[in-house]
């Protein structure tokens, strides 16, 4: 999937989990602003959107600042799966 392809299904996941309906994307950070019960069903949500299982290890404040560190985590994970 190419980057473009994958913020913008992240773009449309994350829209789902912020009450701030003409917010920037690019701008929320999502470790600060959702509840732990939201950050649970965001990480379901990217693992069933993109059928992979986020590790542990990566569920932490840096990977879920902002779009593009959610970008960078699923390219991780991408490059992983096909070792």
């Amino acid at each position: 999937m190419t980057n473009n392809k994958i913020l913008i299904k992240l773009a449309e996941i994350t829209k789902q989990f912020t009450n701030k309906p003409k917010s920037n994307l690019f701008k929320i950070n999502f470790a600060e602003d959702l509840d732990s019960l939201q950050m649970l069903d965001l990480v379901e949500k990217i693992e069933k959107v993109f059928k992979i299982k986020i590790n542990q290890k990566d569920l932490n404040y840096k990977n879920f600042s902002n779009l593009r560190s959610l970008e960078k985590l699923l390219e991780k994970n991408d490059k992983n799966k096909k070792k």
